[in-house]
């Protein structure tokens, strides 16, 4: 894990992608975008400003390690290559597992604490994705 630099983690779906930004040096992460994927269309220039506006040293892909969809898993596995070849950055793979429950729990902490009463469309993607980043930098 590199001590410096930024790590982009991504929660890949079949409809969105969240994406969250962090810190290796300091252990943080956040949520950052949500990237559309409609019909296994990737916005993938949405994916290359992120790129570009933050320079990451690392992607990080979020895996199911138990629940294996085959059709989720074969379209991660080519989200997970065309990472690698179009940006030639590594790219590393956590267990995902539990991430989006963990996610709605977060979330629903978060409205107790006086958050808007109802997570919009995509928060719950980049709150995942920031939780699959956490984990790596964990």
């Amino acid at each position: 894990m590199p001590e410096s630099g930024v790590a982009l983690g991504f929660d890949f779906g079949l409809a969105r992608i969240g994406v969250a930004v962090g810190a290796p040096g300091l252990g943080t992460a956040r949520g950052l975008a949500v990237v559309a994927n409609r019909a296994g269309r990737i916005d993938w220039p949405a994916i290359d400003r992120l790129i570009g506006a933050w320079a990451p040293a690392v992607l990080v892909l979020g895996e199911p390690q138990t629940r294996r969809d085959p059709r989720m898993l074969a379209a991660l596995r080519r989200f997970r290559a065309e990472l690698e070849r179009r940006y030639a950055l590594p790219v590393a793979v956590v267990d995902e597992d539990d991430t989006t429950a963990c996610a709605r729990a977060e979330w629903r902490q978060r409205r107790r604490a006086g958050a808007r009463k109802r997570a919009a469309r995509g928060d719950l993607d980049m709150l995942s994705a920031a939780l699959i980043l956490r984990t790596w930098l964990a």
